[in-house]
């Protein structure tokens, strides 16, 4: 009786496990803030003078900082993070800042950040969209998210067929002690099946940045607001 609670109770904690890990590299992706990056073009003199002209939009005037893209090698692929970084300019204009160069340590020049979806700080991971800033203004994001309200209906009939799928998957993997492996390999078969559901659905979620919380993805406050 006891291996077999023993078995019962590590099933649970393993399918657990495999739809939290599932569900938290999701949420990672969906949680990146998407930014622009800076097109730096140098003239002659600036290039002697090793200095840089960007958009103002790059630039904090008031804290006299820049935000700029490193990349990163993570668990699944090269990451995107922001840092932050004070620099005293040389000259001002309307529309543009003059900068010494700042390059990174392969001796490129960074490569500064000019527009976010929301306000960064270090540390951030987010996706490059270069189109980003003109998805928010000309409603592009909003037609996005009613598309995908029409998934959302589809989305929850899935969530119905996998909590079937695992529970069915669990009951044939509890036969494991009795010696009944021929059920029990079907349940790993189905419990399989629905990691690979849960995996390929979760993957067509695709709701605009600006229409989650800025932090935490289960902030409520912000979806009633």
């Amino acid at each position: 009786m006891m291996k077999k609670k023993t078995w019962n109770a590590g099933c649970m904690i393993l399918i657990s496990l495999m739809i939290c890990t599932i569900l938290s590299i999701r949420i990672e992706k969906w949680m990146q803030i998407p930014v622009e990056i800076a097109t730096i073009s140098q003239t002659e003199e600036e290039k002697l003078n090793s200095t840089i002209r960007i958009p103002k939009s790059c630039y904090n005037t008031d804290t006299n900082m820049i935000f700029y893209l490193a990349e990163q090698e993570g668990v699944f692929g090269t990451k995107f993070l922001t840092f932050s970084k004070a620099v005293d300019p040389l000259s001002i204009t309307a529309d543009s800042i003059l900068l010494p160069e700042e390059k990174d340590e392969k001796g490129q020049l960074l490569q500064i950040i000019k527009w976010s979806t929301y306000p960064l700080k270090d540390g951030d991971e987010v996706t490059i969209d270069q189109e980003g800033e003109h998805k928010k203004q000309s409603g592009e994001n909003r037609r996005i998210l009613e598309k995908q309200k029409s998934f959302f209906f589809l989305f929850g009939i899935t969530v119905l067929i996998l909590i079937f799928i695992f529970a069915f998957g669990i009951k044939d993997l509890y036969k494991f002690p009795a010696g009944d492996y021929r059920k029990c390999v079907r349940g790993m078969l189905l419990i399989l099946i629905g990691f690979g559901i849960l995996w390929k659905i979760t993957a067509l979620v695709n709701i605009p940045r600006e229409y989650l919380p800025p932090e935490c993805i289960l902030d409520l406050g912000f979806y009633l607001h």
